[in-house]
C-alpha cells in the first residue's frame, strides 16, 4: 500500500522526526509511542490508562520504561519548547510573516491532589476556591501557549497550540518559570511582531523587563477575577 505524502501518518512521522535529537535514540521511541497513543486515544487520564488502551496491544514495552522516561530530567524541556514553537511557525508563509501578529499566552492552573506521595505538591493558595477552602493540595503548573493566523480561502484562522509546560517545584517562583518559557520562545519569533498575554498579576517587573530585552514583544493583560 502506498501512503499519500499529505496522510495524517507522513504528517505525523514528518513533525515527530523534527524532535529526534531532544532525546536518545530509546527515549525518543518511547516519545514517539506517547503522541501517537494519546492522538489515537483522543485523552490522557494516565500514563496506565494509554498503555493498557493502546501501546500494549501493538507494541512489546514495558509500563515502567514509560515512568522512567517521564521521571529522566536529562531532557531538555526548553530544547523541546523551541522546536515545537518551529514546527508551529513552519505553516505561516514567509511573505506574510513581516504583517501578522502572534500571541503568547501565560498562565497557571492548579491540580488537585489526594495523596500525599506526589513529588512537588505542595499546599497552595486557590484563589478560585475549587475544594470550597482558600488553600488546596496539589500542583501548580505554568504553561505557554501560541497563537498563530492560518490562511483558509480568503479568510485567516488563529489556532492556539500550547508548546510548554512547566510544574512549580519551589526551585523559583511561577513567575520566573514563565519569565524564563518566554524568553526560550523568543528568539524562535525574531520575524513576528508579538503580543503577550497574561493576567495583571505576571506584570512584575521581572516580566516587564523582557520587553526591553525583545523589542517585537507587546504586552496585553486582564484583571483577575476575585470569585
Amino acid at each position: 500500500m502506498i501512503i499519500n505524502e499529505k496522510s495524517t501518518l507522513k504528517t505525523l512521522k514528518k513533525y515527530l522526526f523534527e524532535y529526534r535529537y531532544a532525546f536518545h535514540k530509546r527515549s525518543f521511541e518511547l516519545f514517539v509511542l506517547m503522541i501517537i497513543s494519546i492522538i489515537a486515544t483522543q485523552r490522557i487520564q494516565s500514563i496506565k490508562f494509554i498503555y493498557e488502551k493502546f501501546i500494549s496491544k501493538f507494541w512489546n514495552k514495558n509500563l515502567n520504561s514509560f515512568y522512567s522516561f517521564l521521571g529522566d530530567k536529562n531532557h531538555s524541556i526548553e530544547e523541546i519548547i523551541k522546536i515545537t514553537t518551529r514546527i508551529a511557525i513552519s505553516n505561516i508563509p514567509l511573505e506574510d510573516r513581516k504583517n501578522i501578529s502572534l500571541f503568547l499566552s501565560i498562565d497557571d492552573t492548579l491540580q488537585p491532589k489526594f495523596g500525599q506521595k506526589f513529588e512537588n505538591r505542595y499546599k497552595l493558595f486557590d484563589h478560585a476556591k475549587h475544594t470550597g477552602s482558600n488553600y488546596m493540595n496539589g500542583h501548580c503548573i505554568v504553561s505557554i501557549a501560541l497563537t498563530i493566523p492560518i490562511k483558509s480561502s480568503s479568510k485567516v484562522n488563529y489556532i492556539t497550540l500550547p508548546i510548554g509546560y512547566k510544574i512549580y517545584d519551589k526551585s523559583c517562583t511561577k513567575l520566573q518559570l514563565a519569565t524564563n518559557m518566554i524568553s526560550t520562545v523568543m528568539p524562535e519569533l525574531t520575524e513576528f511582531q508579538v503580543i503577550l498575554l497574561c493576567d495583571s498579576w505576571y506584570t512584575k517587573k521581572i516580566l516587564l523587563s523582557l520587553l526591553k530585552d525583545y523589542k517585537n514583544l507587546n504586552l496585553r493583560t486582564t484583571k483577575i477575577l476575585k470569585l
